[in-house]
Order: structure tokens, then C-alpha cells, then sequence
């Protein structure tokens, strides 16, 4: 071999050299670079699922509240029947014994015109005091 390949031989050896010497740094570098990456992607998703799972709380607190308030409203909606059963109840035995009172007043006026006429007139008095 003469020089000028040896020459070229030690330039290409040190070229790979270099070139293998360049990839384990550079991607040492990279591969802390993707680390860090995923270890920040991870911290975030680990956020988020607390983030969730409050969420899920603040949810299911929620509902609860909607349930309870939902057996208010059947509770106030069962009274106000109630009322308004009594009510009409109450308005039908009123009409039924105020129809039987009219008919009682009526019985009552005509006893009483017929009675009327036959007494005698009473004489009003009037009395004076003295001092």
C-alpha cells in the first residue's frame, strides 16, 4: 500500500471513529431530551387524572344533590295534592250543606209568614228615669 491510501485509510478510520464517537453523545443527548419529554408528559397526565377524578366528585356530588332535590319536589307535589284534595272535598261538603241550609231557610220564612200574621202587635214602651 503506499502512503496516500494509508493516509486515506487513517483519514476514514478517524472519520468513523469520529462519526461512532458523535452518535453516542448526540444521541445521549436526544435520549435524555425524549426522557424529559415523557417524564413531563407523564407528570401532566398524572395532573389530569386528578383533575378527573375531582371531577368525578364534584359530579357525583351533584347528583346526589339533583336526587335529593328530586324527592323534595315529589314530596312538595304529594302535598300540594293532598291540599288540593281536602280542598275540594271540603268545597263539595260545603256546597251540599249550604244547599240543605237554604232549603232549611226557606222551610224557616215560610213558618214564619204564617206565624207572623196570626200574632198581635206588642206595643213598644218607652221608659223616662228620673233624677
Amino acid at each position: 500500500m503506499n502512503q496516500k491510501e494509508k493516509i486515506v485509510l487513517y483519514l476514514l478510520a478517524i472519520g468513523v471513529f469520529i462519526l461512532i464517537l458523535n452518535s453516542f453523545l448526540f444521541s445521549g443527548r436526544n435520549l435524555r431530551t425524549a426522557i424529559q419529554k415523557l417524564e413531563d408528559a407523564e407528570k401532566k397526565i398524572d395532573q389530569s387524572v386528578k383533575l378527573i377524578d375531582s371531577s368525578k366528585a364534584e359530579i357525583d356530588s351533584i347528583q346526589k344533590d339533583i336526587q335529593h332535590f328530586k324527592s323534595y319536589i315529589l314530596d312538595i307535589q304529594g302535598r300540594v295534592e293532598i291540599l288540593d284534595l281536602e280542598k275540594r272535598v271540603n268545597a263539595q261538603q260545603f256546597s251540599l250543606k249550604k244547599d240543605s241550609i237554604r232549603e232549611r231557610l226557606k222551610v224557616l220564612y215560610k213558618e214564619i209568614e204564617l206565624v207572623g200574621e196570626d200574632l198581635p202587635e206588642i206595643p213598644v214602651v218607652s221608659v223616662h228615669s228620673s233624677n
